[in-house]
């Protein structure tokens, strides 16, 4: 009883040092990714009843690859701010940014590779759910692109001013903006990941 309750206060004592913003982070993630599954739950319904052959657009598996860089980016990101290494945080913040850029193109591509292959949000529910899901994911990674863009021309910043740098780098808010990137990231990509898999399963 007692190692239950030592376990319990531990884990309570956990929660209170994670930081307001980096919980928010969290609480959100949990909330986004709630939406995501029922979402995908009733996409998996329609597209068992409804047996629609779609032919899936080739730019959402280049979308898939170039969020998987941006993932990496992100995860180097982290690295680089552990091991002060402005420069360097620089180019990964650059670097998540402009894969974000390139991973919302691609799905606007495909959109259009959809729509002229007869697929339309008007049309069939199971095409529908394609525009809703994707469309979805790609506005949560429109809130992370511009919380990305603010990060990498601050990073930028400091990569040029050595004594900013230092303080950057000693600031533990800073740290926690940076998990929060990186946090966020990771979560937009296991989403597209799971996405995908159920697209080019049942369509």
């Amino acid at each position: 009883m007692k190692t239950a309750e030592k376990g319990s206060s531990s884990f309570i004592e956990r929660l209170e040092k994670i930081h307001p913003h980096l919980m928010l982070m969290y609480v959100g993630v949990v909330g986004s990714s709630l939406i995501f599954f029922f979402l995908s739950l009733l996409f998996v319904i329609t597209a068992l009843r409804q047996q629609v052959q779609i032919a899936l657009p080739s730019a959402f598996a280049f979308s898939t690859a170039v969020l998987l860089m941006s993932s990496y980016f992100a995860h180097r990101y982290l690295q680089h701010f552990k091991n002060d290494r402005a420069k360097e945080l620089a180019h990964s913040a650059w670097g998540v940014f402009m894969t974000g850029i390139v991973f919302t193109i691609s799905q606007v591509i495909g959109w259009i590779e959809l729509s002229e292959s007869g697929v339309r949000f008007a049309g069939k529910a199971t095409g529908a759910y394609l525009y809703l899901l994707s469309g979805l994911h790609v506005l949560h990674l429109l809130g992370g692109l511009i919380y990305t863009l603010v990060q990498a021309i601050a990073a930028h910043k400091i990569s040029k001013d050595a004594v900013q740098a230092l303080i950057v780098f000693s600031n533990r808010y800073e740290w926690v903006k940076a998990r929060m990137l990186v946090v966020y990231w990771h979560f937009l990509d296991v989403v597209w990941i799971v996405l995908f898999i159920f697209f080019a399963l049942l369509v």
